[in-house]
């Protein structure tokens, strides 16, 4: 997730101290939040259903 979102921000012309900024906002996020975050988009996005409920 990191990488995906460092290479993005380049990807959109920011400055390469911009994508590192944002990488490590990602890389230093603890796993639980990380996956949490993995499966709200999961979950926006239709790929798994909330069996939560």
């Amino acid at each position: 997730m990191a990488k995906e979102d460092r290479d993005s921000v380049l990807k959109q012309g920011w400055t390469y101290t911009d994508a590192m900024k944002q990488y490590v906002t990602y890389a230093k996020m603890p796993k639980v939040e990380m996956l949490n975050i993995v499966r709200e988009l999961n979950l926006e996005h239709g790929f798994v259903q909330d069996t939560t409920s």
